[in-house]
């Protein structure tokens, strides 16, 4: 039973490997509209981190970008800004999840300043296309 079982997980992680993308596309592609939804959440979160605007008017304005994210477009896996479109949605998905928990007293500014970190990161290097 535990060779069968140890069998199966090696099965499992060998096939769910070949899912994982190893590396971002060679050219760093997004399309227009993820690289302004990007820009947007950046520009909220740095308001939030000079002290601009207050956590809980971060949250709204963060909360409001993040329930559009269902209006950008959509990308096949074999389309050239498809990983770096992903890529945008999730830090955007990360960031709205840490200026909740910020605003909620669970998380500090320091993690809510490396998330943003992170989406910068991700947005600096691309090559918009239309």
């Amino acid at each position: 039973m535990k060779k069968f079982l140890l069998m199966l997980l090696s099965s499992i992680l060998i096939l769910s490997s070949g899912c994982i993308p190893t590396e971002k596309n060679s050219n760093n592609a997004i399309d227009d509209a993820h690289y302004k939804y990007g820009q947007k959440a950046l520009e909220i979160a740095d308001q939030c981190l000079n002290f601009e605007i207050t956590s809980d008017e971060a949250y709204e304005a963060i909360d409001a970008l993040y329930e559009n994210q269902n209006k950008l477009p959509t990308t096949s896996k074999k389309d050239n800004t498809h990983f770096s479109n992903y890529e945008i949605e999730s830090d955007v998905s990360t960031l709205h999840y840490y200026i909740f928990s910020y605003k909620q007293g669970y998380s500090d500014y320091d993690t809510v300043k490396e998330k943003r970190n992170e989406l910068y990161d991700d947005l600096k290097d691309v090559k918009v296309v239309e």
